[in-house]
């Protein structure tokens, strides 16, 4: 099982953009943490953070996540950030 849990930061993002897109983006974050293969499937490992930080591609949008693996039960996806994609990578 897998639990989501935004930052502060992703949440004040989603709120900043359209409905439309913020639905889009819940829908694809719900879907892939209640998927039975492995999380890392969808995302792509980012070399600038000092973290281990994925990202995963909706549409323009670019979400990123972090797994915390302190728990043995339990993943925590943590999202990050939501940010477009021109400024995903600064």
């Amino acid at each position: 099982m897998i639990h989501v849990q935004y930052s502060g930061k992703a949440q004040k993002a989603l709120q900043k953009l359209d409905t439309e897109t913020a639905e889009r983006i819940l829908l694809k974050v719900k879907y892939f943490s209640s998927s039975r293969e492995n999380i890392f499937r969808y995302g792509k490992k980012l070399k600038i953070f000092k973290e281990a930080t994925h990202r995963f591609r909706v549409g323009d949008y670019r979400v990123l996540f972090r797994i915390d693996q302190k728990t043995k039960q339990v993943v925590i996806l943590v999202i990050v950030n939501v940010v477009h994609r021109k400024e995903a990578y600064l």
